[in-house]
């Protein structure tokens, strides 16, 4: 938990910096569904190996969204693993699983109401986990050391602070192929422009 907070603290930093930089533009910002945004936040994924759930890992992600008309959005997403999920093996032996990256594009459907809005994403994206002993072997030679691409789906919720600045929670499901997935939530902020 106090990696996924230093993580979000992080993130908040970096769009605090975007603000100064938006706010020496002259261009202004008429309504709350500007034509692109950014986002960055923390995802919470549980990760499934062969069928064991291989824990929790913390992954920033990054995302950038073009509003293509007002009930539709695609999204472009990158991400890298900040700490590991991590489990014991029914042999004892302790198990690590990095998420080394991750990627996607996205539809993403939206209904906005105020301030409130709730949204679906279904996209295509590629992850590349590792699960792995302290030897950093791959554990073994049927597990699946890069997970790959998959059919991604989800949904969430988002509330605008202002015009331009907006908090946002979902859940997704970034890969499932076989007895392996990687699902989970995860909070972010963002800025539109």
């Amino acid at each position: 938990m106090r990696n996924f907070l230093t993580a979000l603290a992080i993130a908040s930093f970096f769009l605090s910096s975007l603000t100064a930089q938006a706010q020496l533009t002259k261009k202004s910002i008429d309504t709350p569904n500007n034509s692109y945004y950014v986002e960055a936040g923390m995802a919470n994924l549980n990760i499934t190996n062969i069928g064991v759930n291989s824990g929790t890992s913390g992954t920033f992600i990054g995302k950038l969204g073009w509003n293509v008309r007002p009930y539709l959005a695609t999204e472009f997403l990158a991400g890298a693993g900040v700490y590991d999920a991590r489990y014991n093996a029914s042999t004892g032996t302790a198990v690590l699983t990095t998420v080394n990256h991750i990627y996607g594009i996205y539809a993403k459907p939206r209904y906005q109401n105020g301030n409130w809005g709730l949204f679906a994403r279904l996209g295509f994206d590629h992850i590349n986990a590792k699960p792995t002993v302290n030897t950093g072997a791959c554990i073994t030679a049927s597990a699946t050391c890069n997970f790959g691409s998959s059919i991604t789906y989800g949904i969430g919720a988002q509330y605008s602070l202002s015009q331009s600045f907006f908090a946002q929670i979902d859940w997704m499901s970034y890969y499932n192929k076989g007895n392996s997935s990687v699902k989970g939530p995860s909070a972010s902020i963002g800025m539109g422009f």
